[in-house]
């Protein structure tokens, strides 16, 4: 009996160990299992939303100008004799640009003179001539009617002594009758004609104080308009015509910056980040092609790019006067901050299907071994976004956990290892 129970008692001691022994395995086979099982997972790291404002960053190329200008014509029809400098030259008030050719403007000035002249004769023979014009015969048509009437007093005084007859009394009255008749006329028309004569008068004068201007105009650019002069200290920003070439009176002949005016950068830029510059906004201006030199300066212009319109904007900065050359080429930098936003999420976590824009988010479950991390898509809806951070408005809870990065695609529902 004894050595029954003792051959039970470690039996079932033998039995127990093995369970114990089964189980364990099974644990640790469970453990591997889930450890290696782990490994295989996509890794992610993640990032909580943050508040806080955007950052525009607005940058574009431009050039430095001057800000006045000063372009010199000459009249149409000169020739350049000589060009004394060239674009992008520094010159003193006074000193010679270029020299124009005289022999043509003295031709014109010959031509001019002449039609000068003949008009001021035009006006002599109208003032001497005309007024006789018309004067003479309304003077005629007066001493017809002064014969006339004389006539009618002679052939009434003879009638009264029945020295004549009727017939010719009747015939005295009209023929005084006719001469009135036609004084009538003659004034009439005479001084139709002189108001006319005096219109011409006038209007000849008129031609003769116009041609005397374009007279004593081409003299006067005869005796020193040859001489092209720099008209202030500058820098030459533009030489339109060479050795040779004949002038036109709509195309400067040349143009200089006057440097002590100041200076002032004309930028391009993106038409929507120009929404977020207001005027009178500081900017940073990197000049040379090693953006050595940086200026800081103030917008004092936005305008629309009248060759892109609806995408372009041309930005105006003005800049301090020292230091600088006109046509220096450089780079335009601004930042501004947006309003606040109560959720913002990193430009990487934002993703798009066909449905929109979503990003993932990382929930956590209890397993048999511990937590566990699956993945939940959260369609959202942005507003707007800069380099970094997007603004989310719709979708996301502050203490939501996105995956802004991993190892491997994942997809709804997906298992994944976070990267501590």
């Amino acid at each position: 009996m004894d050595n029954t129970s003792d051959a039970n008692l470690v039996k079932k001691k033998t039995i127990a160990r093995i369970v114990a022994i089964f189980t364990g395995i099974m644990i640790l086979l469970t453990f591997f299992s889930n450890t290696i099982n782990n490994f295989s997972l996509p890794r992610v790291q993640l990032e909580n939303p943050i508040s806080g404002s955007l950052i525009k960053e607005v940058t574009g190329e431009g050039v430095v100008e001057a800000v006045k200008e000063l372009s010199i014509y000459a009249s149409q029809g000169r020739r350049v004799e000589e060009v004394k400098v060239k674009a992008g030259d520094k010159v003193s008030k006074g000193q010679v640009i270029a020299i124009l050719e005289k022999k043509d403007l003295e031709e014109q000035l010959k031509v001019e003179t002449i039609k000068y002249e003949k008009l001021k004769l035009t006006l002599e023979g109208l003032t001497d001539t005309g007024m006789e014009k018309y004067n003479r015969p309304v003077e005629a048509a007066a001493e017809n009617v002064q014969e006339a009437q004389k006539n009618l007093d002679s052939v009434t005084g003879l009638y009264d002594e029945n020295a004549v007859s009727g017939d010719e009394l009747e015939k005295a009255r009209k023929t005084l009758e006719n001469a009135q008749k036609d004084y009538i006329v003659q004034k009439e028309d005479g001084a139709a004609g002189l108001a006319e004569l005096k219109r011409s008068i006038k209007s000849t004068g008129y031609d003769i104080e116009l041609q005397k201007i374009t007279v004593d105009k081409l003299q006067s650019e005869l005796s020193t308009g040859s001489i092209l002069e720099a008209p202030m200290d500058g820098i030459v920003t533009g030489l339109n015509y060479e050795e040779g070439s004949l002038v036109n009176n709509t195309v400067p002949v040349y143009t200089v910056a006057d440097i002590s005016s100041g200076f002032r950068f004309r930028a391009s830029v993106d038409e929507k980040s120009s929404e977020y510059l207001k005027i009178g906004d500081p900017v940073q201006v990197s000049l040379g092609s090693s953006s050595a030199k940086v200026i800081s300066g103030k917008i004092s212009d936005i305008t629309v790019n009248m060759e892109n319109p609806g995408e372009i904007s041309d930005l105006v900065v003005d800049l301090p006067a020292e230091g600088l050359s006109n046509g220096e080429r450089g780079e335009i930098y601004a930042d501004k901050k947006t309003k606040a936003y109560a959720i913002l999420v990193s430009n990487s976590a934002v993703c798009t299907d066909n449905n929109g824009n979503f990003v993932w988010v990382v929930k956590e479950k209890k397993g048999p071994l511990g937590n566990e991390f699956y993945v939940q898509k959260a369609a959202i809806k942005k507003e707007d976004s800069d380099d970094f951070k997007t603004a989310v408005l719709q979708g996301l809870d502050p203490d939501d956990k996105i995956i802004v990065k991993y190892s491997k695609s994942i997809s709804e529902g997906s298992r994944v290892m976070i990267d501590r």
